[in-house]
């Protein structure tokens, strides 16, 4: 025996509106700005490696510099960027349906 429509019932203009399939029409800013700022710490981080420095020989400023990148910067905007990621892969699995999940998971069967 199968359940009732929940929706059935509904008037038409309460009656939820399905989901869209294809590219988004209105772009929220916030995830593009986040993952901006997620690529500016990853380099600030990896900065003074892209430049050769080595932080055994670092003396004075340099050194300070280093440790507070290391203690408040260091892991965390990859673990941000990795976040976002993930909420853009959600949110294109859930607009595109499950035909394009399934797709994705089994490699194009």
């Amino acid at each position: 025996m199968t359940a009732p429509d929940p929706t059935a019932s509904l008037p038409a203009d309460v009656a939820p509106v399905p989901a869209e399939h294809g590219p988004v029409r209105e772009r929220s800013a916030l995830p593009d700005v986040l993952r901006g700022m997620a690529l500016t710490g990853i380099l600030v981080v990896n900065m003074q490696d892209f430049a050769g420095f080595l932080e055994w020989q670092q003396h004075g400023l340099d050194n300070v510099v280093q440790v507070v990148t290391d203690v408040l910067a260091n892991g965390r905007f990859i673990s941000i960027f990795a976040m976002l990621f993930g909420w853009g892969a959600a949110g294109l699995l859930a607009r595109q349906g499950p035909e394009f999940s399934c797709a994705v998971i089994c490699c194009c069967c």
